[in-house]
């Protein structure tokens, strides 16, 4: 089975993603309404970027998004 390095890189972002929201959390510093509330702007950016190119997140898209995914919900 041979995995793409898009694929790499997404599941590298989101081993990295996970490994720092538990160390906010363990050290108090990220709190449950932050985290809803950065759910939140990521849910309305996710709806905004199928629409347009949001700068920042429309490389992201482009760079670590699965094809079949960037048209429908993104993110």
């Amino acid at each position: 089975m041979k995995i793409e390095k898009r694929e790499i890189g997404r599941r590298l972002i989101h081993i990295a993603l996970g490994l720092i929201i538990v160390f906010l959390i363990l050290n108090n510093l990220l709190t449950t309404s932050i985290l809803f509330l950065i759910l939140v702007i990521g849910f309305i950016l996710s709806v905004i970027s199928i629409k347009y190119k949001i700068p920042g997140v429309h490389w992201f898209l482009k760079n670590f998004e699965r094809d079949e995914y960037i048209h429908i919900f993104p993110g």
